[in-house]
């Protein structure tokens, strides 16, 4: 999508919020399903991107299926209202939209649907339990060149999901405010906090790719510095740009970082 043609987009969806009526915004029952159905069988897709930002100013859980149908719709407009809508209700939403992200053709929508499963994810309070000693935050830089959110959020989901295994370690939610950190943390004394920053640079050279993961490991949520690591996965055979090839090291460079922090962890500060 041309800019242009972006700022025609977000014009119209400004002015499609501003008609929303105030009964609208804070929907009954009875008004989620109208605009359900209006979401689902309106001829006019100007009547149906409304319905989508009113379902995502409802407040109401049962607006998610509604709007999780919406991005599939066939006009691109709609799919960001849609994808708009869970991100301003958050109260689900997040597997139809990484669902419609891994499909998603147009550039606008997919930058919408990534900044709406941030929003979401953020209101996912961590599990820290009694076993829980480390709580973790995530950050993933991107220096491989391909631009977007893409690599970061697949080293971010990865290495969430190896820490997460591990039940001394709770994982802070992605884009997590500081604010809300230091006052979980003011809650659970005990709990140690730690934010590790990794750069991610992906290389070819002849028909070898190289991912390099450098990690820099922070106090949390005050930031200082304590001690950094890298880790360097190859694979042979590749002799040009994958994507495919570039995530499966990328996940496993995730990986293995959760997995030389672990032991290190008891031993910082």
């Amino acid at each position: 999508m041309v800019a242009g043609e972006m700022v025609a987009l977000r014009s119209w969806l400004l002015g499609v919020a501003l008609l929303v009526l105030p009964s609208t915004v804070l929907a009954q029952p009875a008004d989620v399903d109208q605009l359900a159905d209006q979401l689902a069988h309106a001829k006019d897709f100007r009547v149906r991107t409304q319905a989508a930002l009113a379902l995502g100013a409802s407040k109401s859980k049962r607006a998610v299926d509604p709007l999780c149908g919406g991005l599939r719709d066939e006009n691109a407009t709609v799919r960001t209202a849609a994808a708009a809508g869970l991100g301003k209700l958050r109260k689900g939403g997040v597997a139809c939209l990484k669902k419609q992200l891994a499909v998603e053709a147009k550039v606008s929508v997919k930058s919408v649907i990534e900044r709406s499963i941030s929003r979401i994810e953020a209101e996912v309070a961590p599990r820290i339990t009694d076993q829980t000693k480390y709580y973790v935050a995530l950050e993933a830089i991107d220096d491989s060149g391909r631009g977007g959110d893409a690599v970061a959020r697949l080293f971010h989901d990865a290495a969430k999901a190896t820490a997460s295994a591990l039940p001394e370690f709770a994982v802070a939610p992605r884009e997590q405010s500081i604010e809300s950190a230091a006052q979980l943390l003011k809650s659970h004394p005990s709990v140690k906090g730690f934010l590790l920053s990794s750069k991610v640079k992906v290389s070819y050279a002849g028909a070898t790719l190289t991912v390099k993961i450098d990690t820099a490991i922070f106090t949390y949520p005050d930031r200082n510095l304590l001690g950094t690591f890298s880790k360097t996965l190859s694979m042979q055979g590749v002799s040009g740009p994958s994507l495919a090839a570039e995530d499966q090291l990328i996940q496993a460079g995730a990986t293995r970082s959760i997995e030389t922090f672990g032991p290190m962890a008891p031993k910082l500060r």
